[in-house]
């Protein structure tokens, strides 16, 4: 366990703030349950956190919630979302719980819900949300969400020349010079491609990836791809992540842009309350965090894509107008054998 305080400390002017925001708490959403729960997580008086955020933003996040909850001790381990959930399960099935609150992918926190291992908890900040992303159940919290479009090379692609849309891809002029991480080897694209086939439908789909093949992409590792791009060795970068490559190639000043074709994929990032948290009051109000107003900026301040639109930088302002399709996470896992063999029969002749 790590507790965060030890190696990030907000500065006094950060502070100030957040003495600030406290003192206006009653005139914010959900702030009559957010004391509530603060009243009685002090009494429970510590909170334990698994998380996959990265490091530094684990640490900012806890940094800041104990900034403005005083008197209570925050702990957490830090992994990736795989890590986090078979550390998680592990501990359940033995009896151990230890753990209060999490955070995660929904794909990871539906096989939570199919083990009963987290509980249902409806923030009242969530007023603030749109309501597509609130589940009817309760069982997690959107705070922040990654996308799926495509990205081209500003050098390699002229002005007024960039694709627009998923069928632009497929001009003739693009052969040879787009990039994707190789759908064989699974991950990002894989869910991609199997978000496609629900969106699109079976016929529209096998035509698409068919042709899209036939345009004899580049394929490696999705990191592997991205810096291609950056270097301008391809010219476009099919499935790539638009919020990542702001946050990485694009601060950076690589020659680089992303769209925001119809439909864009999203992927819903969560925060659950544990089945058998020790610290229930804590677990609700650490989520009542992840969900306010200062943490969802700082979220966009440190290159994540916030749930709370208002809170984003202006560089995603392009998001008001798209379309969203959410990740067809079940789908890809009742049909997997199926997305296999298709996925083999359209990117496997090389």
């Amino acid at each position: 366990m790590t507790d965060a305080t030890n190696k990030f400390t907000m500065g006094r002017r950060d502070l100030a703030k957040l003495a600030a925001g406290a003192a206006t708490l009653s005139l914010l959403p959900g702030a009559a349950q957010a004391q509530a729960n603060y009243d009685a997580a002090k009494r429970e008086g510590k909170l334990t956190l698994y998380t996959d955020l990265p490091g530094e933003t684990a640490e900012k996040v806890t940094t800041l919630f104990k900034n403005k909850y005083a008197g209570i001790a925050v702990e957490f381990f830090r992994g990736d979302t795989t890590q986090v959930f078979q550390r998680f399960q592990t501990e359940t099935g033995a009896g151990r719980h230890t753990v209060d609150v999490l955070t995660s992918t929904v794909r990871r926190t539906r096989h939570m819900i199919a083990r009963n291992m987290v509980a249902p908890y409806k923030s009242a900040t969530l007023a603030n949300y749109p309501a597509d992303i609130i589940p009817s159940h309760n069982l997690w919290s959107v705070y922040a969400i990654t996308l799926t479009g495509f990205a081209w090379n500003t050098r390699q692609v002229a002005q007024g020349q960039e694709p627009k849309s998923w069928d632009d891809l497929l001009d003739p002029k693009w052969r040879g010079k787009i990039g994707m991480q190789d759908p064989i080897q699974g991950g990002g694209v894989a869910s991609w491609v199997a978000t496609m086939y629900a969106g699109w439908g079976e016929a529209k789909w096998t035509n698409y990836m068919t042709k899209l093949a036939a345009q004899e992409p580049r394929y490696g590792r999705y990191l592997q791809i991205q810096d291609l791009l950056g270097g301008g060795e391809i010219a476009v970068h099919c499935a790539a992540y638009p919020d990542y490559i702001q946050s990485t190639l694009k601060a950076k000043g690589a020659p680089v842009e992303w769209g925001v074709p119809d439909p864009t994929v999203r992927t819903a990032l969560s925060t659950s309350v544990s089945a058998n948290a020790p610290n229930p009051n804590a677990a609700k109000l650490f989520v009542d965090h992840m969900l306010s107003t200062d943490v969802q900026k700082l979220l966009g301040d440190v290159g994540s894509l916030p749930a709370l639109a208002a809170q984003r930088p202006a560089h995603f302002a392009r998001l008001a107008n798209a379309k969203f399709i959410d990740s067809a996470d079940e789908v890809e896992e009742q049909k997997q054998e199926f997305f296999q063999a298709k996925i083999r029969e359209f990117f496997g002749r090389r």
